[in-house]
């Protein structure tokens, strides 16, 4: 369903372009449909904007859909992920794993612009807020025990091992979920991960400084330049944590858009943008391993040199204005390319770098209210635009499957 939407949207806006173009008004370019881009000099404008989003699955290498926990879900632990199990006859195993995790969140910008020409915006953007991962994490089937005699204290060895085959040395049940906890968390294994379970990331994202630039306005066009910079504040995703999820990438941005905006007729609008991301390169802690590895030892990690792929998006939206409302489509084509690691030490990071390239194709639907006529009434303290959107995922590759309400309140003054 979300396919034809998306193919809709997407004829819609290239039939509009193509063959409404010279069917534009006489009244010029709405002045309104720029107010969100474009300040007057000296004036001010902010803008907050919050995000409700969720997921519970995600577009794979192949662009098939899949649950968001699948790297991790119905593993069978034997001696290929555990590798101390190798002692053991063929077969032996700690269990399968059972992952499931749905991700829910809440975010915000702060958008605050200034005219500082006519022709000039300068401003920044401020994210913040929560990301949350409910995990359920079981394994089942295994048949190896715990082994009561083992000296966690002690190096494990064949006179000291951590498991038994089920039956041995007293024991009558398989390895389970407190012991996998034990397992991933004590320093005796080597693991030395995190307790399984929730994750909570909460905070500052990457806040972004920039400007834009009016450098050509016509009768019923205009074209605008932005840029700026994105500082990487916010934290790397936790070695430590298997389920983090990070608020932010951290890295640092160049950012740059050249946007068209096009008055087809009286209330139709068109804007098509192109979208670049230069991502610098920078360093992080992690732990690295090589593709097809599940479960990484402590003493792999490491601080890795990172390069993240840049980022491509073109944009096209079609808007329509009846009154003091105006609904519009959006299509996004999101292309990132692949991320690239290195090791100071020579470790293999095939693992990290494995389905990085990803790909995206978003829609957007929704509509904005422009309050300047109850301002001009006093029936407003400030004048004010109110935007309701809904931003949902068509296809893609090695990206989550988004769901996205937003809702974003933008005042001049």
């Amino acid at each position: 369903m979300q396919q034809f939407i998306f193919k809709f949207i997407l004829g819609l806006l290239i039939f509009c372009t193509f063959f409404t173009g010279n069917a534009m008004a006489s009244s010029g370019t709405n002045g309104d449909f720029h107010l969100g881009d474009m300040l007057l000099q000296g004036r001010w404008g902010v803008r907050l904007e919050t995000r409700f989003g969720s997921a519970s699955e995600k577009f794979g290498a192949l662009g098939h859909k899949e649950e968001m926990a699948s790297d991790f879900d119905g593993i069978s632990l034997d001696s290929s992920v555990v590798p101390m199990l190798a002692a053991f006859a063929p077969g032996a195993t700690l269990g399968t794993t059972a992952v499931d995790s749905r991700l829910s969140a809440v975010l915000h910008k702060l958008t605050v612009g200034y005219g500082l020409t006519k022709d000039i915006t300068v401003g920044f953007v401020f994210p913040f807020g929560e990301m949350k991962n409910k995990v359920s994490v079981d394994v089942s089937g295994g048949n190896l025990a715990v082994n009561p005699g083992f000296n966690p204290f002690a190096p494990i060895s064949e006179l000291n091992t951590p498991f038994v085959p089920v039956g041995m040395a007293g024991t009558t049940t398989p390895v389970d979920m407190d012991d996998m906890q034990v397992i991933l968390t004590n320093p005796a294994f080597g693991y030395q991960y995190k307790q399984l379970g929730n994750s909570n990331a909460k905070g500052v994202g990457d806040p972004l400084v920039g400007g834009r630039w009016l450098f050509y306005k016509g009768k019923r066009d205009s074209a605008v330049i932005s840029g700026g910079i994105r500082f990487g504040l916010s934290d790397n995703n936790d070695p430590d944590d298997l389920f983090d999820v990070p608020f932010d990438d951290g890295n640092t941005d160049l950012e740059a858009t050249v946007s068209y905006y096009r008055q087809l007729t009286q209330n139709l609008d068109f804007c098509g943008r192109l979208h670049y991301n230069y991502q610098f390169s920078d360093s992080v802690m992690a732990r690295a391993y090589a593709d097809g590895e599940s479960l990484v030892p402590i003493s792999r990690k490491e601080r890795l040199d990172r390069e993240m792929g840049d980022i491509f998006k073109p944009i096209f939206e079609l808007g329509y204005t009846y009154k003091t409302l105006r609904g519009f489509v959006k299509v996004e084509f999101y292309r990132e390319q692949a991320d690239k690691y290195s090791s100071p030490t020579g470790q293999d990071v095939s693992g990290l770098e494995k389905n990085t390239k990803r790909e995206a194709d978003f829609f957007q639907v929704g509509f904005t209210w422009n309050g300047l006529e109850a301002f001009k009434a006093k029936k407003a303290p400030l004048p004010f635009l109110c935007t309701f959107l809904y931003r949902g995922i068509a296809s893609g590759e090695n990206v989550i499957d988004q769901r996205n309400v937003y809702l974003m309140v933008t005042t001049l003054f």
